[in-house]
């Protein structure tokens, strides 16, 4: 995986993640991959990439495993 920060021409900042084939691999193994933001410069704050077959399959498996969050949309 690639991960950067960077500030755009107009001044926008942008997080980037690059997948690999090896890290897909992962994902449909149910290994989600967790970054800490803080190395990129926004401290205190971790993303978590998962996979699912469908979106409910996913909120199942963060709800088993005592994840509380709220949702503002879902994209099917």
């Amino acid at each position: 995986m690639i991960k950067f920060a960077a500030t755009t021409k107009e001044g926008t900042k942008l997080l980037t993640f690059g997948l690999s084939e090896g890290n897909l691999g992962k994902l449909r193994e149910k290994k989600p991959i967790l970054i800490d933001l803080g190395q990129l410069g926004v401290p205190g704050v971790q993303v978590m990439i998962m996979w699912g077959e469908t979106e409910q399959s996913m909120m199942d498996e963060l709800h088993a495993a005592g994840f509380e969050w709220n949702i503002g949309e879902r994209d099917d």
